[in-house]
């Protein structure tokens, strides 16, 4: 699970607290790589899913996503609190990895 920008208040954040979720995506191959993101969100009383970028990624690139930009823009609701993320890909397991 990764909290978003509008943090679940049971984690008990000072009031106002604004996270910046991101994610790093990770080709730790010499060949191209493509990977996609898919959002499996949740606020209080619901729950969706949205498909996030789809990465072109270079051998040994490490890109940088910026989820809470994602909220920004619409993609994953604003008032989401939690998001689950699941990373595809043309390569084998291990090939291209997810960090925070």
């Amino acid at each position: 699970m990764l909290a978003l920008t509008n943090p679940d208040p049971a984690l008990a954040f000072p009031p106002g607290t604004t996270l910046r979720p991101r994610l790093f995506i990770r080709n730790t191959t010499r060949k191209p790589a493509v990977a996609a993101l898919r959002f499996h969100w949740r606020t209080a009383s619901t729950t969706g899913a949205a498909a996030g970028p789809l990465l072109h990624l270079n051998p040994y690139e490490i890109r940088l996503v910026d989820v809470a930009a994602l909220q920004g823009s619409g993609a994953i609701p604003k008032e989401a609190n939690w998001t689950s993320v699941t990373l595809t890909t043309n390569g084998l397991p291990d090939e291209v990895l997810a960090g925070r």
